[in-house]
């Protein structure tokens, strides 16, 4: 099963319309990275849990930089359950 084809990937995300890299990512514009360096932490995930994403967070992660502010382009990864990845790669 292949999750990273460019093909793959403009499929599952057939909604967006914007520009995309190279790899079929879309691409978010630069003036949205430079907005979000003004977000907190606490105001992007209250976004995310009120369109009903309240299980996307990962916690227990260390700042090792507090005095600077990270943005930027991040690939998003999926759980595959294993049994489904055989299955498919027995075939």
């Amino acid at each position: 099963m292949d999750l990273n084809s460019a093909e793959r990937i403009r499929e599952l995300t057939s909604g967006y319309e914007g520009e995309r890299t190279a790899q079929g990512r879309p691409r978010v514009a630069d003036d949205i990275l430079e907005r979000m360096t003004r977000v907190t932490t606490e105001e992007a995930w209250g976004v995310l849990g009120s369109a009903g994403f309240q299980l996307q967070f990962e916690g227990d992660w260390i700042n090792l930089h507090p005095e600077q502010v990270l943005v930027g382009r991040a690939v998003t990864c999926r759980y595959v359950p294993l049994d489904l990845i055989s299955m498919k790669s027995s075939k």
